[in-house]
């Protein structure tokens, strides 16, 4: 699943779904396995950056992707 967000998640936030980063020329993707995470985790996943609970309970990955061009 890829969602393009407007800001960069916070140290926390990378650290609770245990993000992993990949930085390019014009943007930064953050990936969630979301197979390692737990009901609560994936609730307050979807809580923040408004996804449906059913439709993240499809998915095995979350891409969530930054524009860092001005």
């Amino acid at each position: 699943m890829y969602k393009i967000i407007k800001t960069h998640p916070t140290k926390e936030q990378i650290s609770t779904f245990k993000m992993k980063i990949a930085e390019e020329d014009d943007y930064v993707d953050y990936v969630v396995d979301l197979n390692n995470l737990g009901e609560e985790a994936k609730r307050e996943l979807c809580s923040l950056y408004g996804i449906a609970v059913e439709e993240l309970n499809q998915k095995e990955k979350l891409q969530l992707t930054v524009s860092s061009s001005i």
